[in-house]
């Protein structure tokens, strides 16, 4: 196990009986932790009498107790980094300091690649890595439309780009939502959106961009020195697609929802897993039990079924060992794929 040695601001003092006790700045937490399973040796001193302390309810979640006053938020830094610590109603302070030594593995990986870098964070919760990977110099993508992550922006002076091309597409009763529907977002994101996706406007190449005024004012200098604009034809087209009634989308994602079902259930039964997935027009799942190169086995299955995929590889090393099919084939095609797919026997399942 590695620990980090460098933090100053941060410090665990004392742990047992499933808490700990932490030095946040000049502060003092008493906080829950369920992998502290040794027992308290003498629960004295700051265990009594730290600034706060967490007490978890036999009903779920718990409350702070302020033993001492101290205020709402704080600054803590990490060498060149500074984070805003604030307790929130369910024991977390908004950093996980343990993590210090990933910080510091990646951004010496960062600083070291003599290259241009991209950061893809998909597990985005406090920002902790984001902000390091970036102050490494690396070029961050930072994945969570939540309304904290808002607030998260504003804080850090952080421009957020959401890419919300399928919101349109979503399963099971859920519903998409623009990430300017949060308050304060229209002041720090921007939000791109295609016709391509929601209304079958692929080859025009429609879209467009909202938000922050000034982002939107100069991407649309930048858009005039590619090219003269859209053809006026294709902006009618948009036009309608635009002002119909939202029955054809709707009825639209109702035939993705019922393809995806014949797809994912259709391979499970076979022998091949498919998590049903949320949204999009597309189905990924992990290559078959047996198979390692998600190209090689592309061609193989359709050699020997005729049923063609995408492998993942070709969306990046995030995508190898997997696959990704397109629901977009009549759900009797569909049922008539998977069937080349068992006769096939290139699952090997009996």
């Amino acid at each position: 196990m590695q620990v980090s040695r460098e933090w100053k601001d941060y410090q665990c003092l004392a742990s047992g009986n499933g808490e700990k006790i932490e030095r946040w700045g000049n502060v003092i937490l008493r906080r829950p932790d369920p992998q502290v399973m040794w027992p308290i040796k003498n629960e004295s001193g700051l265990w009594k009498n730290p600034h706060g302390h967490y007490h978890r309810s036999n009903r779920g979640g718990g409350e702070w107790e302020h033993k001492k006053k101290y205020p709402q938020k704080w600054t803590v830094s990490y060498k060149n980094l500074k984070f805003n610590i604030s307790p929130t109603g369910f024991k977390h302070t908004g950093l996980f300091p343990e993590q210090a030594v990933n910080w510091d593995w990646f951004g010496n990986k960062i600083k070291q690649a003599n290259r241009p870098v991209k950061v893809l964070n998909l597990f985005a919760y406090t920002g902790g890595a984001t902000l390091a990977a970036a102050a490494a110099g690396a070029q961050v993508t930072h994945v969570d439309a939540s309304k904290g992550m808002v607030a998260w922006a504003k804080e850090n002076d952080i421009l957020i780009v959401h890419d919300n091309a399928y919101s349109d597409i979503i399963y099971d009763g859920r519903e998409g939502r623009s990430i300017l529907s949060f308050p304060g977002a229209k002041d720090i994101c921007v939000e791109f959106y295609s016709l391509s996706k929601s209304f079958n406007y692929t080859g025009a190449r429609v879209g467009f961009l909202v938000g922050n005024e000034a982002v939107v004012q100069n991407f649309k200098k930048l858009r005039s020195q590619i090219d003269y604009g859209t053809f006026i034809p294709v902006q009618y087209g948009a036009i309608a697609a635009l002002t119909e009634p939202d029955s054809v989308v709707l009825e639209q994602c109702k035939l993705y929802e019922e393809r995806r079902n014949a797809l994912c259930d259709g391979f499970t039964e076979i022998g091949w897993k498919f998590q049903r997935s949320e949204g999009t027009m597309f189905a990924w799942t992990k290559l078959p039990e047996g198979y390692e190169d998600d190209t090689a086995f592309v061609m193989e299955l359709f050699e020997k079924s005729g049923v063609l995929c995408t492998p993942g590889s070709s969306f990046g090393s995030l995508g190898k060992g997997h696959v990704r099919f397109a629901l977009t084939l009549p759900v009797e095609t569909i049922k008539e794929a998977i069937d080349s797919v068992r006769n096939s026997n290139v699952l090997n399942v009996k």
